[in-house]
């Protein structure tokens, strides 16, 4: 980074030394020939112009002070070779005060500049005449004065094209990490509503046992005690009440043994449980219509693999109710066997405005889908149903493939 930075302030230094020296060169003549009084107005004029080179190019200075500046050097060029010179050695320097015009300013400055530059190289060649009669050697260094500033001009161009191409590249860069990051954490929040879903559903099973349950062994209690007097007067009737009490502690039993069953068959996270979950929410919120179908062979999904067939049903199932119109969906899940690999199918249709021969074009929602999908090793695809409505279809490996390159 330091070297870079060597190299540009280098390159600025030498680009303005070696407009200083060919200005001297240019006003050579002149300062060192003729009259003392041309001598004098010409190393006042160098002077004047070296300092005006330096100051055009400085970017710290506002352009309209340097615009000021090389207009107020063009007036001075003009009038001492009209008056003092008698010659047409400042339209040398002009050439220097219009290609930094072109070079350094911006609109509308660089045009006011090369305006009065022009005006001023036009005055001369008019007053001076130093090509006598020839017109076409005017035109030429006429053209030539025009060509300095379109050249520089272009190059200006260029420039700041260029430097707003780096400028959108690094935009872009800083966008795409920040894209990443959210991607990332977008998969840590599926984990989370994954994790949410198996909480809520065990929250309903403890629930369940707190009012099944509880209740039950609250009555026993409380007729245990009314027992331990009742035994005592009426032995018929307290042996026929513990029968009762015995019936009731076998049914709560078998209900504690059945919600022991339902946790213990439950994995600590499991995706098909969030799968169902979301179904359920969007069925009962949507007014949906919805058939939900998962073969029995998705208990053991990797956590991974789930994340993405949640985020792909979550997007899809958005699109249904943002933007399809629809009454029914329908959603298959199902584990798929194809040349000794597993892979997890999810099939989503929709019976909404969609119809074949629409213009198809993938939006936000349908681009991730098929982002996650293909990040995954698996593959995305929808399409227009008949007589109208949407299919789409994503297929996975039931484990991400894993890179070569990093396994090396």
């Amino acid at each position: 980074m330091n070297q870079s930075t060597n190299h540009q302030a280098f390159a600025v230094v030498f680009r303005r030394v070696a407009l200083i020296v060919l200005a001297v060169c240019a006003m050579w003549q002149p300062m060192t020939r003729g009259s003392e009084v041309i001598q004098f107005a010409s190393i006042g004029e160098c002077v004047i112009s070296c300092i005006a080179i330096l100051v055009m190019m400085s970017y710290r200075l506002s352009e309209s002070l340097r615009t000021s500046i090389g207009i107020g050097v063009v007036i001075v060029h003009v009038l001492i070779s009209i008056f003092i010179q008698r010659d047409v050695t400042g339209t040398g320097m002009l050439f220097f005060i219009v290609g930094i015009a072109g070079s350094r300013l911006n609109a509308p400055y660089t045009w006011w500049t090369a305006a009065v530059a022009m005006v001023g190289f036009l005055t001369l060649l008019v007053f001076i005449k130093p090509f006598g009669n020839m017109s076409i050697a005017y035109i030429g260094y006429t053209m030539g004065f025009l060509a300095t500033f379109i050249a520089t001009r272009n190059g200006h161009l260029r420039r700041q094209a260029r430097a707003a191409q780096e400028q959108y590249f690094l935009r872009l860069e800083r966008a795409h990490k920040a894209l990443q990051a959210a991607h990332r954490d977008l998969q840590e929040v599926s984990i989370g509503s994954m994790q949410l879903a198996v909480v809520q559903e065990r929250n309903r099973i403890a629930r369940d046992i707190h009012d099944s349950v509880g209740h039950a062994l609250t009555s026993l209690v409380v007729q245990l005690q009314a027992l331990q007097y009742r035994v005592r007067q009426d032995v018929d009737g307290a042996e026929q009440q513990i029968k009762d009490l015995i019936t009731v502690a076998r049914h709560s039993l078998e209900e504690v043994r059945q919600s022991v069953r339902e946790v213990a068959d439950a994995s600590p996270i499991t995706g098909m449980q969030a799968i169902s979950a979301l179904v359920d929410s969007v069925k009962a919120n949507s007014g949906l219509s919805i058939t939900f179908h998962a073969s029995a062979e998705l208990d053991d999904l990797p956590l991974e693999t789930g994340v993405i067939v949640y985020r792909v049903l979550q997007e899809a199932l958005t699109n249904v109710v943002r933007h399809s119109g629809a009454q029914q969906v329908k959603i298959r899940i199902e584990r798929m066997e194809q040349s000794n690999q597993t892979y997890i199918r999810l099939h989503v249709t929709d019976d909404g405005q969609m119809k074949p021969g629409f213009p198809l074009q993938e939006g936000f929602g349908m681009h991730g889908m098929r982002s996650r999908c293909e990040d995954h090793g698996g593959t995305f695809n929808w399409s227009a149903v008949y007589p109208h409505g949407l299919e789409i279809e994503a297929i996975l490996p039931w484990s991400k493939p894993i890179d070569e390159e990093n396994q090396i």
